[in-house]
C-alpha cells in the first residue's frame, strides 16, 4: 500500500511539472479527444518584466481568450497527453491566411502547424489584436494594473484556454506598445512582454591623446579640422512589426559645417558596411536638422541576420568653420533617435533623449606694450606653426575692431586663402564676392587671436616692431591646455605657456575663461659703434687749446714784470 502511494505521488508531482513547462510556449500544441478535467479550477498569467529598457510599473495589462483548452496531462499519468482546443461559443474568430479564410476548428487545426514566435504566429497575433480587440469587438477576459515600483503581476481567476496578452510600458518618459502574446495556461502562465526600445550614444572623437580615450563626449580642434563624429544605436525587438521607423536626427550648430558623408556599419573598425540599399541619408530634411539616416530596420535585421541589441554604427564628419563659437562657449552637436512605438499603428513615433557633445576652439589675447605697461600701437605680428619660419604663417580672417580690440580668426581653409594672398607682397586682400578679408599679418595694439586647439604649439613672430622700439629677437611659443570642467564636457577649463628667450616680453595672465599676455617693446636707444674719428680729434684739440692758454698766462706775467 505504501509504495502504491508513493508511485501516485510521483504520478502527480510529474504531471504537474509537465503543466508548468507547457504554460511558458507560445504555439499551439496538437489535437488529443479528451474529457475535460478542468472544469471549476483557476489559472493566471504573470506578467513579469526583465528588461531594464522600459518599465512596466503602473501599466494595465489584459488578458483576452481565444479559444477554451483542457490539459489531459493534469489527472492522467498519460505524459504524451496533449491539449484539445475548442471554439468559445459566440466569439466567431476569423483569419485568412494564404487565401484561406479559416475559422472554428480549422482555424485551430491551422495554428497548429505552426512554430513558437515564428512570423506566421506574430502576425495572426496582430491582426487578432487589430481586427477585434483594438475596435472593441472582444472583451478583456481579466486584467491587472501593476503596482509601482514593480516589474511584476498577476491576473488571477482565469479558465483554462489560449489567451492574448496585451500592455503597455514606458521608456524616458514615452509610452510604447509591447507585442502581443500568445500561451496557453496550464495551471500557471508567465510572459514577459515583448518589447524593448532601441538606444542611441552620441560620440566625438579626439584630435590627441590627452583625453585618455578615442572616443567621448567632448573634444578640441583648431578652426579648420575636420572632425569626426559617431553615433551608436542598437536593434530593438521587432516582433509584431511589419513596418518600424528608425531614422537618426543630427543637428550642427553654426560653427560646423557637415561632409555630407554619413555611413552605416556593422562593426566600431568600419570593416563591415551596411549595404546603402538599407538606409537613406537625406541633407537638411527640416529646420533643426542637418541631416538624418533613415533605416528599413525589418529588412536590415533580416538580410544580417540581427538580433535585438546588436549595434549598428554611423560615421560621419564636420569642419570646424569660421562661425565657431569661442571658449568659453562651445560648438555641440545633438542626434536622438525616433522609433516606432506601436506595432498597430505605423503612425506612432517616439524620441530617445538627445544626446550631445561638444567641440571646443579657443583663444589668446595679445596686448602690445612699453616697458611701463602702456598700450603702444604699429607692431606687426605673424603666427607660426614652427619657430622661426615665415613660410609657416598663418592666414587670418580679419574680423577688424571689436569693443576697442581688434580680432582675428584663423581662416577655415588655409590653401585657399593662400591664393588670394599669393603675392608675397600682399599681406591683404578683400574678396569681392563674400566681402572677407583676409591676411597673414597682425597689427597690435591689442588684439585677439581666435580658433586655437590646445597642446598645438603657435610661435608669435614679431615682423615689425613700432617706430623707436626694439622688436623681439625670438618667436614666443604660445601652448594651451584644456581639459573639461564638467562629466559631460560641456564646459571646459583652459591655461597656456608662453615662453620665449628674449627678456623684452612678459607673460601672462591665464585664468579658466581667459588667456591674455602682454608682448613688451623696450624703446630705442644709441648703442655703442666702430669706424668712426671717436674722440681723438677732440683729445688733441682740447690739448692745443689748454696749451694756447698756458703760453697766453705766461706772456702776460712777463709784461707785468718788464712794467715794474
Amino acid at each position: 500500500m505504501k509504495k502504491n502511494s508513493f508511485r501516485k505521488t510521483l504520478k502527480v508531482i510529474a504531471a504537474a511539472a509537465l503543466s508548468a513547462v507547457m504554460a511558458f510556449t507560445a504555439a499551439c500544441p496538437a489535437f488529443a479527444a479528451t474529457e475535460n478535467t478542468d472544469s471549476g479550477k483557476t489559472y493566471s498569467i504573470t506578467i513579469d518584466n526583465t528588461n531594464s529598457q522600459v518599465s512596466i510599473a503602473g501599466k494595465t495589462y489584459k488578458a483576452y481568450k481565444l479559444f477554451n483548452a483542457t490539459d489531459a496531462a493534469k489527472d492522467t499519468s498519460d505524459t504524451n497527453a496533449a491539449i484539445t482546443y475548442t471554439p468559445i461559443d459566440g466569439l466567431n474568430l476569423s483569419y485568412a491566411a494564404d487565401g484561406t479564410t479559416y475559422q472554428g476548428n480549422n482555424l485551430i487545426s491551422y495554428l497548429s502547424t505552426l512554430k513558437d514566435n515564428s512570423d506566421e504566429l506574430n502576425t495572426f497575433a496582430s491582426t487578432i489584436y487589430k481586427n477585434y480587440i483594438a475596435n472593441g469587438k472582444m472583451s478583456e477576459t481579466g486584467s491587472v494594473t501593476v503596482p509601482a515600483n514593480t516589474e511584476k503581476a498577476t491576473i488571477d481567476n482565469l479558465t483554462n484556454g489560449y489567451y492574448l496578452v496585451y500592455g503597455t510600458a514606458s521608456s524616458h518618459g514615452n509610452e510604447v506598445v509591447a507585442a502581443v502574446t500568445l500561451t496557453t495556461l496550464s495551471r500557471n502562465a508567465t510572459v514577459a512582454p515583448k518589447l524593448g526600445t532601441p538606444t542611441l550614444t552620441k560620440q566625438i572623437k579626439h584630435n590627441d591623446a590627452e583625453q585618455g580615450t578615442e572616443w567621448g563626449n567632448y573634444g578640441d580642434n583648431q578652426i579648420g579640422d575636420t572632425i569626426e563624429y559617431r553615433t551608436i544605436t542598437s536593434v530593438p525587438i521587432l516582433t509584431g512589426f511589419t513596418h518600424y521607423t528608425y531614422t537618426i536626427h543630427d543637428e550642427m550648430s553654426n560653427g560646423l559645417t557637415y561632409q555630407k558623408d554619413a555611413k552605416m556599419y556593422l562593426d566600431d573598425k568600419k570593416t563591415q558596411p551596411v549595404d546603402a540599399q538599407y538606409y537613406t541619408v537625406a541633407g537638411s530634411p527640416s529646420a533643426n536638422d542637418t541631416f538624418t539616416v533613415s533605416v528599413d530596420m525589418v529588412k536590415l535585421a533580416k538580410a544580417y541576420n540581427l538580433s535585438a541589441g546588436a549595434k549598428l554604427y554611423t560615421y560621419y564628419t564636420a569642419v570646424l568653420n569660421q562661425n565657431a563659437k569661442i571658449h568659453s562657449a562651445n560648438n555641440p552637436n545633438t542626434a536622438y533617435l525616433q522609433y516606432s512605438s506601436n506595432p498597430y499603428d505605423d503612425s506612432q513615433t517616439v524620441n530617445t533623449p538627445q544626446k550631445t557633445v561638444y567641440d571646443w576652439t579657443f583663444h589668446v589675447d595679445v596686448t602690445k606694450t612699453d616697458a611701463k605697461g602702456n598700450q603702444i600701437e604699429g607692431a606687426t605680428f605673424n603666427l607660426l606653426s614652427t619657430k622661426g619660419d615665415t613660410s609657416t604663417k598663418y592666414i587670418f580672417i580679419d574680423n577688424e575692431a571689436d569693443g576697442g580690440i581688434h580680432t582675428y580668426t584663423i581662416a577655415p581653409d588655409q590653401q585657399a586663402a593662400a591664393k588670394l594672398l599669393a603675392d608675397k607682397t600682399v599681406t591683404s586682400y578683400t574678396d569681392p564676392d563674400t566681402n572677407i578679408t583676409y591676411t597673414n599679418t597682425i597689427v597690435a595694439g591689442k588684439v585677439k587671436i581666435n580658433g586655437l586647439d590646445d597642446v598645438k604649439e603657435y610661435y608669435l613672430h614679431e615682423a615689425g616692431a613700432p617706430a623707436g622700439y626694439n622688436a623681439l629677437t625670438e618667436d614666443l611659443k604660445i601652448v594651451l591646455t584644456a581639459s573639461p570642467a564638467n562629466a559631460d564636457g560641456s564646459s571646459a577649463n583652459v591655461s597656456a605657456t608662453v615662453t620665449g628667450a628674449d627678456s623684452n616680453h612678459s607673460v601672462l595672465s591665464s585664468e579658466a575663461n581667459s588667456i591674455a599676455f602682454n608682448v613688451v617693446n623696450n624703446s630705442g636707444s644709441l648703442l655703442p659703434s666702430t669706424g668712426g674719428i671717436g674722440t681723438t680729434i677732440f683729445t688733441i684739440i682740447g690739448i692745443c687749446l689748454m696749451a694756447g692758454a698756458a703760453v697766453l698766462l705766461i706772456t702776460k706775467k712777463r709784461m707785468a714784470n718788464k712794467t715794474k
